[in-house]
């Protein structure tokens, strides 16, 4: 099977529900909807404006071959649709999910876009995004998911240049939306400025700062599919 990942611009009303519908009546492998929540303010830990992403949607299928209805329908949905092939990555899974395919994820998921620095070549890329960086995820955020996507090549004409999407979930809203629960600071000032200062050093040292994009989402895992 082939993932697909899709960044959608325009209207998010309609996206989980309406285009969600048409899309798992075409028979994906599996399917989940993102849907960018305009009531998460997240700015005070991450300050990464973006371009107006309004959703992302994930997509399994047999062949990639088999993307053409899929993109048909996201192109009604949305303003602009752009399209990645990737290779997935499952660092940390959900623990347990009780709750049923349609239902709204617990807390947020945190959605992330970002190329990698010119100066570097791909296995620098990868060994500090994965070998330093998941490490320091785990230790400084309290994510209950961490989903890596690289980025094999873009389907769709004029796609932003990310060589990365990574999407991470919280348990709670205010896991992302305040620094001393995101950094686990514990209150301490010091400490919050500690562990900021150690993401910050890290990401620069493989991230194109100026390309990431980060937005707040509501998951929507429609279906989940074999063993997900």
């Amino acid at each position: 099977m082939e993932k697909l990942v899709y960044a959608l611009w325009g209207p998010r009303d309609g996206l989980a529900d309406q285009a969600g519908d048409e899309l798992l009546a075409l028979g994906p492998e599996a399917l989940t909807v993102n849907v960018v929540d305009p009531d998460v303010d997240m700015s005070a830990v991450v300050a990464a404006p973006g371009s107006g992403v309004g959703g992302t949607v994930n997509i399994w299928l047999d062949s990639l071959d088999q993307r053409g209805p899929y993109e048909s329908v996201l192109g009604g949905a949305a303003d602009r649709v752009a399209g990645y092939l990737v290779t997935e990555s499952v660092p940390l899974a959900y623990e347990r999910r009780p709750w049923p395919d349609g239902e709204r994820s617990p807390g947020v998921k945190q959605i992330t876009m970002f190329d990698k620095r010119s100066d570097i070549d791909d296995s620098q890329f990868f060994a500090r995004w994965h070998g330093s960086h998941t490490p320091l995820t785990f230790e400084v955020h309290p994510v209950s998911l961490y989903v890596r996507h690289a980025v094999a090549r873009p389907v769709t004409e004029d796609a932003p240049r990310w060589r990365g999407i990574v999407e991470e979930g919280l348990r709670e809203v205010e896991d992302l939306t305040d620094p001393m629960r995101y950094f686990s600071a514990g209150g301490s000032k010091d400490t919050l400025e500690h562990n900021v200062k150690r993401v910050m050093d890290d990401v620069s040292t493989f991230l194109d700062l100026e390309s990431v994009e980060s937005y707040p989402t509501a998951e929507y895992i429609l279906r989940s599919g074999p063993g997900r």
